[in-house]
C-alpha cells in the first residue's frame, strides 16, 4: 500500500494513543499489519502489548496529592525533594502476561518502515 496511507494509520495510531482510546488500538494494529509492506510482527505487538499495559496502569488506586505533597520542598539537609513513588504494580496475572509479551518483542526486529518513522512504546 501507499506511503500516504501508511502515514495516515500512524498518525491515527498517535492520536489515539495520545488521548489514551486504548480499546481503539487491536483495529488500528490491523490495519496498520495490512498496510505495511513487510513482516511487523514485532510493531503490532508493541502496540497491543503497549494496551494492556496503559488498561493496567489505569486500573492503580493512588492518590495524586499524596503522590505530590513533597514536592520541591527542602528538607533538613537541603536536597529538594522529588515526588514520592507511586504504588507499584502487584505481580498479577495479567502482570506476568504482559511481561513475557515484552520479553518476546524484545527479541524481534522493527521494518524498516517502522524505524523510518520511529516509532517507539
Amino acid at each position: 500500500m501507499s506511503s500516504t496511507k501508511l502515514q495516515a494509520v500512524i498518525r491515527e495510531i498517535d492520536t489515539v494513543r495520545c488521548v489514551g482510546q486504548w480499546h481503539i488500538i487491536p483495529d488500528l494494529s490491523s490495519r496498520y499489519s495490512k498496510t505495511v509492506t513487510e513482516s511487523n510482527e514485532a510493531f503490532s505487538s508493541i502496540l497491543l502489548t503497549e494496551k494492556l499495559l496503559e488498561e493496567e496502569l489505569l486500573n492503580i488506586k493512588w492518590n495524586p496529592k499524596e503522590h505530590w505533597i513533597s514536592d520541591g520542598k527542602t528538607n533538613a539537609t537541603g536536597q529538594v525533594s522529588a515526588p514520592a513513588i507511586p504504588p507499584i504494580l502487584q505481580q498479577s496475572t495479567e502482570t506476568k502476561k504482559i511481561q513475557n509479551q515484552l520479553d518476546y518483542i524484545s527479541r524481534k526486529k522493527m521494518t524498516p518502515e517502522e524505524l523510518e518513522v520511529k516509532i517507539v512504546l
